[in-house]
């Protein structure tokens, strides 16, 4: 029930913006100046709308999936994919990975490596890093930015769906990206934290590094 209603009002929010705006430039003629301005925010409240859509869809089928498709994949090829799909080409993300196989659910395990960098890119400040490391039979990967960190009162809540900082609150985003990334954790036997004593974001998602028995 919260849940739905969570989710009712992150989605009547831009809605009643577009709803609003739409009624605005019916009220009267407008001035191509002025459309053009309403059109540039009735995209941006689409957008939202998308990615708010995507981001449920994502976590309902993680919820809800019984078994991983965990599959051989190379770090770097995982790591590949997570950049690619979430913040693209940038000379402020650095990456540090071990050339070594883990076996994991490579779509869902790179959606949450991608949350992470796309949170830290678009919330942190400064660069970017990613770094990976196998170890004891596990896969570790720490990504990092040079901002103001994660608020302390935050970190307990950080994971629940549609919770955002204060701090973030006016970015972009839909509060479902830290929720996602627990749900693949958890489903892969793992396990996300988030280090709030850190200089800086400083987010640790531990997944076994052959996660075949879990299928």
């Amino acid at each position: 029930r919260r849940f739905l209603a969570d989710a009712s009002h992150e989605l009547r929010s831009p809605l009643s913006l577009m709803s609003t705006e739409l009624e605005w430039v019916r009220h009267r003629p407008r001035s191509a100046e002025e459309l053009t301005t309403v059109l540039a925010s009735l995209q941006g409240q689409l957008a939202r709308l998308v990615e708010l859509a995507n981001a449920l869809l994502d976590l309902e089928e993680v919820r809800s999936h019984e078994r991983l498709r965990a599959e051989p994949v190379r770090v770097p090829d995982l790591v590949a994919d997570a950049l690619r799909d979430s913040v693209g080409s940038r000379d402020d993300v650095h990456v540090e990975v071990p050339d070594v196989e883990v076996v994991v659910d490579r779509r869902w395990l790179a959606l949450a490596l991608g949350n992470l960098l796309r949170n830290a890119v678009h919330h942190g400040q400064g660069e970017v890093c990613l770094h990976a490391s196998v170890a004891d039979g596990s896969l570790q990967v720490v990504v990092t930015d040079e901002g103001v960190g994660f608020p302390e009162e935050f970190v307990e809540q950080a994971f629940e769906r549609f919770t955002r900082a204060e701090t973030s609150r006016t970015g972009p985003g839909s509060g479902l990206g830290l929720s996602l990334v627990h749900a693949v954790a958890s489903a892969h036997g793992g396990s996300v934290r988030i280090d709030a004593t850190a200089h800086g974001g400083r987010v640790v998602l531990t997944v076994p590094r052959d996660a075949s028995a879990l299928r």
